[in-house]
């Protein structure tokens, strides 16, 4: 693993968990001390419950309760309110958090597997494939230079990935490359700033205000033509932008940056034995507030593709999957980010006020009702609620539904298989879960299904009414295992 960071980390876990040797090398010899990412959705927190890491990081987590897009005037012309929770997934949909404190609890979290092995202070220096189909990492530390062999190298080496370059790989570029200055504040007391996200859709400086867990705080300002970017982070020039909503010294500096919003997505993924995974493989825009969550979900998708390889019950080119599925779903959020800093980044009066009149015409604030994308790829069957996380009700006692699925494939419902998918389904080691909760019912009434095969991300593989559905439904999946894993 070339990258220790929460995609490097997450996906260390979800190997460790299934008993594989996991060595992640990274060149810093801690956790990034400051924030950058600063939020993740529900289906990320349901990884997370999957990871036992909800307990240690629940304390630093703040709830999202909404967001607000504000014009020139400070007239409210879009809406995001949060739902009441938890959400569908068992937990409400968006947490502000710290990113330090994410990175230390998924580290903390692989320490309980002797095999997933950290690496700190040490430099990968090269990533190569071997004729043999095998992956060389050199690594750079205290001791010198060291030769690394390994079945598979991941690389989650960040926006400037090495394993990237190694594989020869371009960007694909959608052109749009935006500075901003991001701020991260610390105040002593309660600021009495707004609890939600304030989008500031002024044309003359757009800017953002994110509300964080405790007393931090972030800003995030727009750079403009003219501006000079040496001085941008100055402390006379940051108490400039900031003196709409905070006194100067009324706080203390954490982080002060300039970053250049970038949308790009990796031509390839997978290259035989390396692979990338996270900002290797794609960058957005901070306004869905994906980023993380993107590789979180790179990591859950490769990790059960890795096990079915690495075990010998799938045929390596399982793997090419990896990047269907995940693709489709990163180019959807990048094209939904660009799309919403339009509406946010305009500086054009004219354009900012046709805007505003579009978003005012019924007589109040457009709500914004987000709904995540599906996957892409042929893994999964196409019907309405195929390809999106499978929903996670929550018992009256607490206890979340998933703790039946197991970690792995499961069948849920009444369906009896045939012997055809009885034989895929032990392959893939998927536990039958007969029962259909009180709180599933209206689900599995509404797409028609007697039967969902759920896949070791949550993502729903095919919701399916009767066997005969069922065995086409597990045929694309059955196509990649390999014939010794089928029994006769």
């Amino acid at each position: 693993m070339i990258g220790y960071g929460p995609t490097g980390a997450t996906l260390a876990n979800l190997l460790g968990a299934r008993g594989w040797r996991v060595d992640a090398f990274d060149r810093a010899p801690d956790v990034y001390a400051q924030p950058r990412a600063v939020h993740f959705d529900d289906e990320i927190m349901r990884l997370w419950q999957q990871l036992d890491i909800v307990q240690p990081l629940s304390p630093a987590l703040t709830e999202v309760r909404g967001m607000d897009m504000l014009n020139a005037d400070g007239q409210m012309i879009f809406q995001y309110t949060a739902p009441p929770s938890p959400g569908p997934l068992g937990w409400p949909l968006g947490f502000m958090f710290y990113q330090p404190d994410v990175e230390r609890a998924l580290r903390a979290a692989a320490l309980r597997y002797p095999a997933v092995r950290a690496h700190l202070g040490v430099e990968v220096t090269a990533v190569e494939a071997t004729p043999e189909g095998n992956a060389v990492v050199t690594t750079l530390g205290a001791g010198g230079p060291e030769e690394w062999r390994a079945r598979v190298a991941v690389g989650c080496c960040g926006a400037r990935s090495l394993t990237r370059a190694s594989m020869g790989v371009s960007l694909f570029d959608y052109g749009a490359h935006q500075p901003w200055i991001v701020l991260d504040l610390l105040f002593p007391t309660d600021p009495g700033l707004p609890a939600v996200t304030v989008q500031y859709c002024d044309p003359r400086r757009p800017s953002t205000y994110v509300p964080m867990p405790g007393l931090r705080r972030r800003f995030e300002i727009m750079l403009m033509p003219g501006d000079d970017v040496a001085t941008a982070t100055s402390e006379a020039q940051i108490a400039r932008w900031l003196e709409r909503w905070v006194a100067p010294g009324s706080y203390t500096i954490e982080r002060a940056a300039v970053y250049t919003f970038h949308c790009l997505v990796a031509e390839r993924w997978r290259q035989g034995p390396l692979v990338i995974a996270g900002d290797a493989a794609h960058q957005m825009p901070p306004f869905l507030g994906q980023g993380l969550c993107s590789g979180a979900r790179d990591a859950a998708n490769l990790a059960w593709k890795l096990d079915m390889v690495l075990r010998g019950t799938a045929d390596a080119s399982v793997l090419d999957t990896y990047q269907e599925e995940r693709e489709a779903h990163v180019r959807t959020l990048i094209e939904t980010d660009m799309y919403l800093g339009g509406i946010i980044q305009t500086t054009d009066p004219a354009v900012a006020r046709e805007r505003d009149r579009l978003a005012l015409s019924n007589g109040a604030p457009t709500s914004l009702t987000p709904e995540p994308p599906p996957i892409g790829g042929s893994l999964c069957s196409n019907g309405p609620r195929d390809r999106r996380p499978f929903p996670q009700p929550v018992a009256a006692d607490g206890t979340r539904f998933d703790a039946s699925l197991g970690d792995g494939f499961a069948l849920v419902g009444t369906i009896a298989p045939s012997m055809k998918a009885t034989r895929v389904l032990e392959a893939l080691g998927a536990r039958h879960v007969p029962t259909i909760p009180d709180a599933l019912r209206s689900w599995f009434e509404e797409v028609g299904a007697r039967g969902v095969v759920v896949r070791p991300d949550r993502v729903v593989l095919a919701a399916v009414a009767d066997t005969n559905a069922l065995d086409h439904a597990l045929a694309p999946v059955a196509h990649y295992l390999k014939p010794g894993a089928l029994r006769s």
